[in-house]
């Protein structure tokens, strides 16, 4: 085996190496992504609607896929949401189509009451409280 032809070897193993331990990470990386639970849309008796979400990837407190939360983050409302959310809203020149980050329970808590109160079977599937 040349010199040339040996170094070519090497680079490719090398490669399949690398290949190798980019694929593990990325591995482990959506693992970690697809461990966090998605909540379902909460509805509420009016029809108003807000995702709820918490976990590790989403703004919630803590930032952890287990809870129990002590903040949330509520996003895209079918309806204008109180005034009390403005403060956490990612772009508070688009209130429905935006996120609001690291939320206070009592935010959601008062969007539900407004409209109306939660449709029946609905709640069991927000993130657990702190």
């Amino acid at each position: 085996m040349t010199k040339s032809n040996w170094r070519t070897l090497m680079i490719r193993s090398n490669g399949r190496d690398m290949d190798d331990r980019l694929l593990e990470a990325a591995a482990a990386i959506s693992s970690s992504i697809f461990k966090h639970r998605t909540y379902r849309r909460i509805v509420c008796a009016d029809g108003a609607s807000v995702s709820i979400q918490a976990g590790e990837c989403p703004y919630s407190t803590p930032r952890n896929n287990y809870g129990p939360y002590t903040h949330i983050e509520a996003g895209f409302p079918s309806v204008e949401p109180p005034t009390s959310w403005r403060d956490y809203a990612e772009d508070p020149d688009a209130l429905t189509e935006t996120v609001y980050g690291w939320m206070p329970w009592v935010c959601v808590d008062e969007f539900i009451n407004v409209h109306g109160g939660l449709v029946e079977g609905i709640e069991a599937d927000l993130p657990p409280r702190a």
